[in-house]
C-alpha cells in the first residue's frame, strides 16, 4: 500500500476546509453544516465504512480499504484524469485578460459570481488565496504557481477517494466536486 500524505489545517482557505465541510463540519466552530444533513452517514466522513460516527475528532479515518500497488495506480490515474482538466479549465476561466497571470481582481471577480456574501468578504478570500499561492510576491499567479494550488487540493481530494471502497460512489463524488471547484469559480452549470 501506498502511504497517505498528512492531513491539513482547518484553516478556512485551506482545502481541508471543503472535506471538512464535505463532512458536515464547519471548520471554523466544529459544528455540522446544513449539508450534514443530506449526506449518508457513510459519506458524511467521506468514507464507507460503518465506524464512521464513532471517531472521536470528526477526522477523517482510515477506513481499511484495501487495494493492490496496481489498483491503487489505476485509481490515482482515474482521479488525476478528472482532477487535472477540472483545474486547467478553472485556472483558463478565471484569467479574464488571456494574460496566463490571475489577478486578485480576477479571482475575486470569478468568486463573486455565484457567492452571495458581500463583496468585501469574497475578496477577504481571494486574498487569503493570493496570499497563499502568489509565491514570488508578484501580486499574480503565474500557471506554474497555480500548479501548487491543483497539487493541494489534489492531496486533499486523493485522500478523501482513497477511503471509498465503491467505485459508483467514487465516481458520483469526483463528479460533485468537479462540478463544485467550477461553480465555485464561477463557471455556470453548462460548464461543468
Amino acid at each position: 500500500m501506498i502511504r497517505r500524505p498528512p492531513r491539513s489545517t482547518l484553516s478556512s482557505s485551506s482545502a481541508a476546509s471543503d472535506v471538512y465541510k464535505r463532512q458536515g463540519i464547519n471548520a471554523e466552530y466544529g459544528e455540522p453544516t446544513a449539508a450534514h444533513a443530506v449526506l449518508t452517514p457513510e459519506l458524511r466522513m467521506g468514507c464507507t465504512c460503518s465506524e464512521v460516527n464513532s471517531h472521536p475528532d470528526n477526522d477523517l479515518i482510515d477506513c481499511g480499504v484495501a487495494r493492490s500497488e496496481e489498483e491503487e495506480a489505476a485509481l490515482l490515474a482515474r482521479v488525476r484524469e478528472l482532477f487535472d482538466p477540472c483545474w486547467k479549465e478553472v485556472y483558463n476561466h478565471i484569467d479574464q485578460d488571456k494574460d496566463g497571470f490571475l489577478t486578485l481582481d480576477e479571482i475575486t471577480n470569478a468568486m463573486a459570481v455565484r457567492d452571495l456574501r458581500p463583496k468585501e468578504e469574497i475578496m477577504k478570500d481571494a486574498e487569503m488565496c493570493m496570499k497563499e499561492y502568489d509565491i514570488n510576491c508578484d501580486k499574480k499567479i503565474s500557471r506554474k504557481e497555480w500548479g501548487k494550488v491543483e497539487e493541494h487540493f489534489f492531496l486533499e481530494v486523493w485522500d478523501w477517494v482513497r477511503d471509498i471502497n465503491d467505485d459508483e460512489v467514487i465516481t458520483r463524488e469526483l463528479g460533485r466536486y468537479v462540478m463544485k471547484v467550477k461553480q465555485s469559480f464561477g463557471m455556470q452549470a453548462e460548464d461543468c
